[in-house]
């Protein structure tokens, strides 16, 4: 809504039928509460469309950000 712009110089690829790494994970936590998620990638569609990681996002984080990544470990990165 204030008119800024994200740009990118790279393309980016997504398989939403077989995504390389698990997506779709939520929690409804209370104030102070936390959940643990089991993060999975799928190698062979790695290889295809590949992931950076994972992005959470979090609408009432008290820190202010909403959105943080977990990277991939290295090794799983194409």
């Amino acid at each position: 809504t204030d008119g800024t712009v994200d740009t990118s110089d790279t393309n980016a690829v997504f398989n939403p039928f077989t995504p390389a790494v698990s997506t779709g994970m939520f929690d409804v936590l209370p104030p102070g509460g936390s959940a643990t998620e089991t993060l999975t990638v799928n190698a062979a569609e790695q290889a295809h469309s590949p992931a950076l990681g994972w992005m959470v996002v979090s609408h009432e984080n008290e820190s202010n950000n909403e959105a943080n990544f977990i990277e991939l470990p290295s090794g799983l990165h194409h």
